[in-house]
């Protein structure tokens, strides 16, 4: 031991690992290496005599299922053959459906025309009768909350319908019951981009903040023509180019007209057959960029506005007489008596250019 012991410094160190393990196996007991031994004895003995039992056993494998057919098979109920009828076609993607249409409820029974759609892409339809070279527009409910002025207008073109002699000669009645189809259904006074329509026409006066009843303040647009209902209503009138215009609106029991002769003797043709009150300034509150005076300023158009006396009774008998006189353009008031069935003598203006 002193031996190895002197010679370790010149071994290295896997050496001197193997040496130390060595040494300290040599300390265990002789009783754990001979238990050792016979265990492992013991050990080998078992697996020999386990294999000689295995060889002396007979193992068969086990039979595998007959693949022949059975001499008598269970015979199974014939199933008749049903046809079953063809799957229905594919489904198509769902289509939206077009946006309600508040003239279709009016009953008009005469087939009308588009001139354009409303922010929702509701039509704008308006209703023709007669083929004369002057144009006369009746238009309701610009406002979509007055909605007797809409009532009004059908029951003119349903008139004129059942009574075509009442067409004058010469003239073309344009009847437009709804110009603001969405602020109709929504039963508001604005269109759907909160845009009074009303204020929204490209007039001298006109201002992107207005004014309406009880002097609250609404919306003229971003622009002239800025709303789509504007846009339409001016395409069409410089298409038709009116001699008259009726605007009608609610409620006020007043008749307005812009500042131009013709207007002045429409306006007295309508308060002498109505018994409304004549308004010749509009004091009750700012208006600006109207329909009416846009149509006066651009085409020297005699245009009234005609205030019903409330929004959901359109008053036919009380004002189907002044209807009729307004698309004739008769009425010469002198004084407080009319001389009914004589012509306007509208004083027209020059068209304005943009800008100016």
């Amino acid at each position: 031991m002193t031996v190895i012991t002197g010679q370790l410094s010149t071994l290295d160190s896997y050496e001197k690992r193997t040496i130390h393990f060595v040494t300290r196996l040599a300390r265990f007991p002789r009783t754990f290496w001979g238990l050792l031994i016979v265990g492992l004895g013991f050990s080998v003995l078992a697996i020999a005599q386990n294999g000689s039992f295995l060889a002396s056993t007979d193992v068969s494998p086990l039979p595998l299922p007959s693949l022949e057919p059975a001499q008598d098979p269970v015979r199974l109920p014939t199933i008749p053959f049903i046809e079953l009828p063809p799957p229905p076609p594919p489904t198509p993607a769902s289509v939206p459906s077009p946006p309600a249409d508040p003239v279709a409820a009016l009953g008009i029974r005469v087939a009308g025309r588009t001139f354009g759609t409303s922010v929702r892409g509701r039509p704008l339809w308006v209703y023709t009768f007669g083929q004369g070279e002057e144009a006369v527009f009746v238009i309701g409910a610009i406002h979509g909350n007055e909605k007797s002025t809409a009532l009004l207008s059908a029951q003119l073109a349903n008139h004129l319908v059942d009574n075509p002699g009442d067409i004058p000669a010469g003239v073309r009645v344009l009847v437009i019951p709804i110009a603001n189809p969405d602020g109709y259904l929504n039963g508001q006074r604005t269109n759907a981009r909160r845009v009074d329509l009303n204020r929204n026409f490209g007039t001298g006066d006109w201002q992107p903040t207005s004014q309406a009843s009880g002097g609250r303040t609404v919306s003229g647009g971003s622009n002239p023509f800025s709303e789509p209902e504007a846009q339409a209503l001016q395409d069409l009138l410089q298409e038709e180019r009116p001699t008259r215009l009726i605007a009608l609106h609610a409620q006020g029991e007043v008749v307005n007209p812009e500042p131009d002769e013709g207007s002045r003797l429409l306006a007295r043709t309508i308060v002498d057959l109505t018994g409304y009150r004549y308004e010749e300034e509009w004091v009750y509150y700012q208006t600006t960029g109207t329909l009416t005076l846009w149509a006066t300023e651009a085409f020297g158009t005699a245009s009234v506005t005609w205030e019903l006396s409330n929004y959901s009774n359109p008053e036919w008998d009380r004002n189907k007489d002044a209807l009729l006189a307004g698309m004739r353009g008769t009425g010469l008031v002198q004084g407080a008596a009319i001389i009914r069935f004589q012509p306007i003598e509208t004083i027209r203006f020059s068209p304005i250019t943009p800008g100016s």
